[in-house]
Order: C-alpha cells, then sequence, then structure tokens
C-alpha cells in the first residue's frame, strides 16, 4: 500500500525525551539530604510499604505523642497547682499559738514546782559554788604567783581564804549528798519528774511546730514543685523524641512514596519505548487484508500521524452492492459520497 522513509517516529523521539527526564527526576529525588538509607534500600529494592502499613505506622506515632503530651499536660497541672497553694499559704497571716504558749507556760510552770527539779537545780547551784571554793584551795596548794599592776605577789589567796573555802567546800558537797540521796531514795518523784520534763518538751516542741507551720508548707509545697519540675522537663524531652520521631517518619514515607513513583514513571516511559519499539513497521505498509481501497489519506511526502488513517480499505466479500439506472439529467445531480435513503424498505430481503 505505501513505502516508508527510514526515520524515527516522533513518538518514539518524545518518549525517549520524556524516558531521560524521568530517569534525571528519579536520580535527583534519591540524592535530596532527607533520603534515609532505609527508604534508599526499601525503593531500590521494591520493598515499599502499602498504605494500610503507613497508616498503621503513622497512628502508633500519634498515639506515642499523645500519650507524653498527656504526662506533660500532668506534670504541669501539678506545678500551677502547687503555685497556687504557695500563694494561698503566703497570703495567709501568722498562725495563732496562744493555745500551744499557754500549754508551754502550764507545762514549764509544773515543772518548776516540781521536788526533783528543785533538787536537782540545788544540787547545780552547790556545785558551781563549791567549784568555786576547790579552785581557791588549789591555788592555795600551788602557791601561784600573780603579776599585780607590774608588781610580783607571792601566794595571793591568804590562809584565812584557804579556811573559808575548805569549810564551804566541804558544805557544799554535805548538802549536795543529801539532795541527791534524796533523788537517789525517791524514784516514783524521779519518774513523775521526767514525765514533766517530757510534757515540757511536748508542749514548746507544738508550739515551734505551729509557728512554723506557715513556713514548713511553704517548703514542703517548695520540694514538690521542684520534682514536679525536674519530671516534667524529662517528659518533655520524651515528647519531642516523639514528635521528632514521627516527623521523621512523615518525612521517610514521604520521600518513599514520591521515589516509587518517580520509578514507576521511570518503568513506564522504558516500557512504553519498548512498545513505540516493538509495533514500529517496517519500510513498507503491506495490505492485511483482500479488498478494495477506498480512500487515501496521504500523498507523497507526508508525514505520518499517529492515530490517523492513512488508507481506507473494503474488506473483500463483506457489505453490499447494488447497481440501478438513471437518466443523464439525473446523474448529473449525482457524485460519489452521496447519501441515498431507501424507501419502501419492507419490501425487500
Amino acid at each position: 500500500l505505501l513505502l516508508l522513509e527510514d526515520k524515527e517516529s516522533k513518538e518514539l523521539t518524545d518518549a525517549q525525551k520524556a524516558l531521560d527526564e524521568a530517569r534525571l527526576q528519579f536520580e535527583l529525588a534519591m540524592l535530596g539530604k532527607d533520603i534515609t538509607n532505609s527508604v534508599y534500600n526499601n525503593v531500590q529494592s521494591g520493598n515499599v510499604s502499602s498504605m494500610a502499613t503507613y497508616q498503621s505506622r503513622i497512628v502508633a506515632a500519634e498515639a506515642e505523642i499523645n500519650k507524653w503530651q498527656k504526662l506533660v499536660d500532668e506534670a504541669q497541672n501539678a506545678i500551677d497547682q502547687l503555685n497556687t497553694a504557695q500563694a494561698n499559704v503566703k497570703a495567709s497571716g501568722d498562725p495563732d499559738t496562744s493555745s500551744e504558749q499557754a500549754k508551754v507556760n502550764t507545762a514549764q510552770a509544773t515543772l518548776d514546782s516540781d521536788e526533783i527539779k528543785i533538787a536537782k537545780d540545788d544540787i547545780t547551784r552547790w556545785q558551781n559554788e563549791k567549784a568555786a571554793c576547790d579552785a581557791i584551795i588549789k591555788k592555795w596548794h600551788e602557791g601561784i604567783t600573780e603579776t599585780v599592776s607590774g608588781n610580783e605577789v607571792i601566794g595571793v589567796v591568804s590562809q584565812e581564804e584557804f579556811d573559808v573555802a575548805t569549810a564551804n567546800s566541804a558544805r557544799y558537797q554535805e548538802l549536795i549528798n543529801e539532795k541527791q540521796a534524796f533523788i537517789n531514795n525517791n524514784p516514783d518523784k524521779v519518774k513523775a519528774y521526767e514525765d514533766k520534763v517530757k510534757a515540757l518538751s511536748d508542749a514548746q516542741k507544738a508550739l515551734s511546730d505551729k509557728g512554723n507551720s506557715k513556713e514548713n508548707s511553704s517548703n514542703s509545697l517548695e520540694v514538690q514543685k521542684n520534682n514536679w519540675a525536674a519530671e516534667l522537663t524529662k517528659r518533655k524531652a520524651q515528647l519531642d523524641v516523639a514528635t521528632a520521631t514521627r516527623d521523621q517518619l512523615l518525612t521517610d514515607i514521604s520521600n518513599e512514596l514520591n521515589l516509587d513513583y518517580k520509578l514507576d514513571d521511570l518503568q513506564k516511559q522504558r516500557d512504553e519505548i519498548a512498545k513505540l519499539q516493538e509495533n514500529a513497521v517496517g519500510a513498507s505498509i503491506d495490505a492485511p487484508i483482500s479488498g478494495t481501497i477506498t480512500s487515501v489519506t496521504v500523498k507523497a511526502g507526508d508525514e505520518a500521524q499517529p492515530d490517523t488513517a492513512l488508507v481506507t480499505m473494503q474488506p473483500e466479500g463483506k457489505g453490499f452492492t447494488m447497481s440501478f439506472s438513471v437518466t443523464n439529467d439525473q446523474a448529473k445531480r449525482l457524485s460519489v459520497g452521496d447519501k441515498a435513503d431507501l424507501v419502501n424498505s419492507w419490501r425487500y430481503s
């Protein structure tokens, strides 16, 4: 039917350009700075995840973020509540310690009137007095030399002072022994005295605790707040890690899908070229059937266009023909391609 010049088709040329562009885009995408080794290997090996897998991984990453966000909010709320409590404590007045002070006064008075307490106080006083006498006695025995106004004086303790000190020391010791004997011989009174000492100590502690309650409460709140602040720092760090993991996951998924799309486009271009090369005809086009050429749409030197018929054929033995006679005048009004309609077609088989 037709003879063709040996020339590469425009379709194949365009397909080759598209292939080159697809290869360039794929290689540029593979060189992106955000492309991780796992994404690179998955795309190269054809091991790209399904959308269901992507969705599952994103949901898990979001759940991890939500978990740490709730823990961060919990810690922040605790700190806010402690700040409010501290402000309330600071705004409150000083505690009323009158009741506790009255108990201290009562306990002190009860203890001061106790026989064992009085005896112990007497012993302490007499021991101090005796110690002063014993010091004088010691000086007399040692013959201490003292300097007074630049003059050396020998034996500053006189015999009279020594004698008085000796007598008083002995007397104080007797008094001490008597009081100590009284204490030793009255264990019940000693026990009662010890109970009064403890009662006074307890009353003093209650007074101190009540007086320091505001400060102690504030200090306790500060300790709790510091603990929560440390916990908040840890939880925020975990939240940052979870967020960064989610963001990296989204980046990896986007890159993986993009690369897979570009690789698929590259393969499609290769397949298109292979298809065009496979379907390429030789230097001549032969009629695929027996029949009659009814029209030719090209002339020598034309360039064939895709999807455009070059030759139309009527297959041999197919279709219908008919003939009829007309007058010369009627023939003048007819030309090839005119459409005719049958009338009374119901009469014909």
